[in-house]
């Protein structure tokens, strides 16, 4: 149709600003999806993909697929907020990819973790992207989010904060302290990417506000802030520049050293070099510090008492697909205390081998030694919390934080702690049932008592939890309405040769 036009796609709004006016006729901001029918669509289709959880075959029927599209409309429409993050076909990517972990996740272990969806979704957007090329410190970009937006993520958790001013966007972003080329960076990414992650908040009356797109997207740069250490104070900051200067200095110095060494006496050998030392090693004692306090936040939050009488987490996650999203409630009325119980979660989940794997294509390195000595320090909290018996809510969320962690040694040693379980009321879908089963086979010890009571079990989760069921001694099914497809379960598992089951309720 015009055979002389030249046009020029970009992802970078920024990058458009150094063509030169004369070459640009017109500019067009493409958003995403414009009709709601369109996206409807987009759902239709891709929850009806057999292979796209990574289930196959066993997604599920067409029936229970076009349950979940309705469900998921009725749900959109009664948030606003993910409504219009929507717009964006790699939204709807997540939202899907969410559902299918949630409702079509039958195998054991589950192929997905939430934290591994979550990045995947991240790579998908920014793998390989540099912020600004012309900058030499050629930062990457999901490097900068973790760094600012964390910032900002990680303070709204502290706080119980959802919804931030532009003040609150100025303190984190540090604008009065920014140099020249931080602030050309910060331009950068106000243009390019923090729309992406934050927008204006739609409720009335919060309209020059801000909210994270995702809600739940909030909780994971809190958590990447944290763990890839981030999150430091005045004393760690200076001392891990000042550590590798004079580690530097040090090796240049050494050279003058040898030199000097044959004119002093031998005697005083050892004192040069160990004032060369000193100051690296007093500072990696810092960096260890730093990660005992990563893991003592991740301990603190897990076990947060204010948090044991809510849902469990994937209950949570199941009412609003990506989160809480706030805030909800009336200024006169209590806090919401289930917001941010993913947080913990997710900092288990991105200290795992493959999130970690991803996550260094991203430009975000977390170095195996680190995710070793983390996990090293939170065993003993953790442990020894868990021995003090857990509500029934918050223990389906310490077997959700272990399986997303996917660290076998670190689970083993868990849950060798738990002799009883207790998950009382809790509704166990297939998905938690497939994470139970995850966790507990992690050992072969014997469980003094598993309480399933009123937990909306079947035949098809008893199938699931059956390696885990023989090795308990004291069992309770009672309240469950199995059925009399249950009875063959059942039988099969009382005349297995490994059962230990001494009491059946």
């Amino acid at each position: 149709l015009c055979p002389q036009a030249s046009i020029i796609v970009t992802t970078r709004p920024s990058a458009v600003r150094r063509i030169p006016g004369k070459y640009v006729g017109r500019y067009a901001e493409i958003c995403g999806f414009s009709d709601t029918n369109l996206q409807k669509l987009y759902f239709q289709m891709r929850l009806s993909q057999p292979g796209c959880s990574g289930e196959g075959s066993r997604a599920g029927s067409s029936a229970e697929q076009e349950n979940l599209v309705e469900m998921l409309s009725r749900n959109l429409e009664r948030h606003n907020q993910i409504t219009a993050a929507c717009f964006l076909p790699s939204y709807c990517w997540l939202v899907c990819t969410t559902l299918h972990f949630l409702y079509f996740t039958r195998t054991v272990p589950p192929s997905q973790t939430l934290t591994g969806i979550y990045t995947s979704f991240l790579r998908l957007n920014f793998s390989g992207e540099v912020l600004d090329s012309t900058d030499p410190t050629n930062i990457s970009m999901m490097k900068y989010v973790a760094k600012t937006v964390g910032k900002l993520a990680y303070e709204g958790v502290m706080s119980r904060k959802t919804c931030f001013s532009e003040e609150d966007l100025q303190q984190c972003f540090e604008v009065e302290m920014k140099t020249e080329s931080e602030l050309n960076l910060l331009e950068v990414f106000r243009s390019d990417v923090f729309r992406f992650f934050l927008s204006p908040c739609v409720q009335p009356g919060k309209e020059h506000t801000f909210v994270f797109t995702i809600p739940a997207m909030q909780e994971y740069l809190a958590a990447l802030y944290v763990v890839l250490g981030e999150k430091k104070t005045l004393a760690q900051r200076v001392g891990k520049e000042l550590s590798e200067v004079l580690g530097r200095v040090s090796e240049d110095v050494a050279v003058v050293v040898n030199i000097v060494s044959k004119v002093l006496p031998l005697r005083f050998l050892p004192v040069l070099f160990n004032l060369l030392r000193i100051f690296p090693r007093y500072f990696s004692r810092l960096s260890g510090k730093e990660r005992d306090t990563i893991a003592h936040t991740m301990a603190e939050e897990l076990f947060k008492e204010e948090d044991y009488y809510n849902d469990d987490v994937l209950d949570q996650i199941n009412s609003s697909i990506l989160g809480v999203e706030g805030p909800m409630r009336h200024p006169d009325e209590a806090p919401d205390d289930e917001v941010f119980e993913l947080f913990p979660i997710f900092m288990g989940g991105i200290l795992s081998r493959r999130n970690r794997a991803i996550l260094e294509q991203l430009g975000c390195s977390i170095k195996n030694l680190a995710a070793f000595e983390i996990a090293k320090a939170m065993k003993k909290t953790v442990i020894r919390k868990s021995r003090k018996g857990l509500p029934p809510s918050e223990l389906m969320d310490y077997l959700f934080f272990l399986h997303e962690f996917q660290n076998e040694r670190f689970t083993a040693e868990a849950v060798r702690s738990l002799r009883a379980v207790s998950l009382a009321s809790v509704k166990m879908t297939p998905l938690k049932c497939s994470v139970l089963a995850s966790v507990m086979s992690a050992t072969c010890h014997e469980v003094q008592e598993l309480n399933l009571t009123s937990c909306n079990l079947d035949s098809g989760s008893l199938r699931t939890l059956f390696p885990v069921l023989l090795r308990c001694k004291a069992l309770h099914l009672q309240l469950n309405s199995l059925g009399s497809d249950a009875c063959k379960e059942i039988r099969d598992l009382l005349l297995h040769d490994k059962c230990v089951v001494s009491s059946l309720r």
